[in-house]
């Protein structure tokens, strides 16, 4: 037990000493804060208009019913807001009109838009009555899907960190030497994997902090990231028997980490009535496990998490035995 221990401490001391492990470490970090940053525009998009102090304040407060209203002190603030990327006309009043002040490269609709608004806004009775109502739905699936995928990501990471460790052990040829030791192939493949699992374990749960703070429960979130934690283990295990050295092992990562969130973004926009193509991938089900509760918002995810347990773990027992005919430690 003393060895084992000591064996996880030694592979965490080193990945905190190689460079490329350490960038595999803080990577999915530094997305989530970049998530964090920038994925708020995502959330309900809606109408943005840029009107100056020239429009009247009971104008401006029926305006606000049909989007948000942003408000300028003189004409050039307001031009140099209507020129941004992102569409927003002005609104102006001058002589007793209303003026729409536009780019004049956007879409047809929203040149004619901003005109019916103001038409509606300005009439004591609408002239197109028109009945706001709210879906609450806060967060766009998008945010929602990068969100997910950052866990994946980090997964996988952790996959790849075990299988970068396996493979400086054939390179330094300390895997020859733990041939003559107590050491079976098995205890060895196990102190990889769950070096791998507590990098998961935990850079997940500081993700998910980042990204959601106080709004996640731990205990969900780690019984739901099983099903890929197995996955990553899998991985690990490909790169580390397959692979001979750390350029082949970043060749290795760089193609399953591209299949892996191809198909977990394939399988939030697929038709469901095509979604049985994407059964015989493993990291599909885990993967519908945490789309299912964190992109649908629904609980009924006991059979995708059942058969992705199954999946996974005849997975990392096939390459566990293989592993075990390959390296022929003891």
């Amino acid at each position: 037990m003393r060895e084992f221990i000591s064996l996880i401490k030694k592979d965490i001391t080193n990945a905190f000493r190689d460079k490329l492990l350490m960038y595999i470490i803080v990577a999915p970090i530094i997305m989530a804060i970049l998530i964090l940053l920038f994925a708020p525009s995502l959330d309900s998009p809606k109408l943005r208009f840029a009107v100056d102090n020239s429009v009247p304040h009971s104008f401006t407060n029926e305006l606000e019913k049909y989007g948000t209203i942003e408000s300028f002190n003189s004409f050039s603030k307001l031009e140099q807001r209507v020129l941004m990327s992102d569409d927003v006309p002005g609104i102006i009043y001058r002589d007793g009109e209303f003026e729409v002040i536009l780019q004049g490269n956007e879409e047809d609709y929203l040149k004619s838009l901003p005109g019916m608004i103001i038409d509606n806004a300005s009439q004591s009775t609408s002239i197109m009555p028109i009945e706001i109502q709210s879906l609450d739905v806060n967060r766009s699936i998008i945010r929602n899907v990068l969100e997910v995928s950052i866990l994946v990501i980090i997964i996988i990471m952790g996959g790849a960190i075990m299988g970068l460790m396996i493979v400086g052990d054939k390179e330094s040829k300390a895997i020859k030497s733990l041939a003559v030791s107590p050491l079976t192939t098995g205890k060895y493949l196990f102190e990889k994997a769950v070096a791998s699992v507590i990098y998961s374990f935990v850079s997940s749960f500081v993700v998910a902090f980042i990204m959601w703070r106080f709004a996640f429960n731990a205990v969900n979130l780690l019984v739901l990231i099983i099903p890929f934690c197995l996955f990553g283990v899998a991985a690990g295990f490909l790169i580390g028997i397959f692979a001979n050295n750390q350029n082949s092992s970043i060749v290795f990562i760089k193609t399953l980490s591209s299949v892996v969130i191809a198909i977990s973004i394939a399988s939030v926009f697929v038709p469901h009535k095509l979604e049985w193509m994407l059964y015989v991938f493993p990291n599909f089900w885990a993967f519908k496990v945490l789309k299912i509760v964190f992109i649908d918002k629904s609980l009924n995810y006991f059979n995708s998490f059942l058969i992705a347990i199954i999946t996974n773990s005849l997975l990392v027992l096939a390459l566990t035995i293989y592993a075990q005919k390959k390296f022929k430690l003891r």
